[in-house]
């Protein structure tokens, strides 16, 4: 080991690290910097379950593929064709299974009740969202869920035509 005047380097390092050299200030910065960008980066995604049930849901898209034809005119923006007062509408999801269906606002009749309850769940490994209401309960396809975009596709096959339609509805935060 070679021997730098009368110390040796480590006894160095420690003298400018206790001095406060620079050099031993900037390593210092680095590792305290290092570790608090660890730490940040390690923050843990939220789950599907705290997405869905974190504020309320208003619908702000809905298209239908194929195309429908409403007084001989072919729709595929199904949005366009729904009514205010159903546009308004807020879906709040809550974490013990249950959600409830707000009617906002504006409602097609006043004496509609303004909330509507019902159960959901995650299935196929969260791909999918069941919604249960009354005796009804229709399972859609999971395609998107951020803080602040839910997205659901469902199929529906028409009786008379026998066509499979496809809805895909996408909503924002209330």
């Amino acid at each position: 080991m070679a021997v730098i005047g009368s110390q040796k380097p480590n006894q160095l390092a420690i003298r400018g690290f206790l001095q406060g050299d620079m050099n031993y200030m900037n390593i210092r910065y680095l590792i305290v910097s290092g570790s608090l960008v660890m730490l940040i980066s390690c923050k843990e995604e939220p789950s599907q379950e705290e997405l869905l049930t974190d504020g309320g849901w208003i619908i702000f898209a809905v298209t239908v593929d194929p195309a429908v034809v409403v007084n001989n005119v072919v729709i595929s923006d199904y949005y366009s064709q729904m009514h205010d007062y159903d546009k308004d509408n807020i879906l709040r999801f809550r974490a013990d299974g249950t959600f409830e269906s707000d009617e906002g606002a504006l409602k097609e009749h006043s004496s509609d009740p303004q909330f509507q309850y019902g159960e959901w769940r995650f299935e196929d490994n969260e791909a999918k969202l069941e919604l249960s209401r009354l005796n009804d309960t229709i399972q859609y396809q999971l395609l998107n869920l951020t803080e602040s975009e839910l997205k659901l596709k469902y199929a529906e096959r028409d009786s008379v035509t026998d066509i499979l339609y496809s809805f895909t509805a996408t909503f924002g935060k209330e």
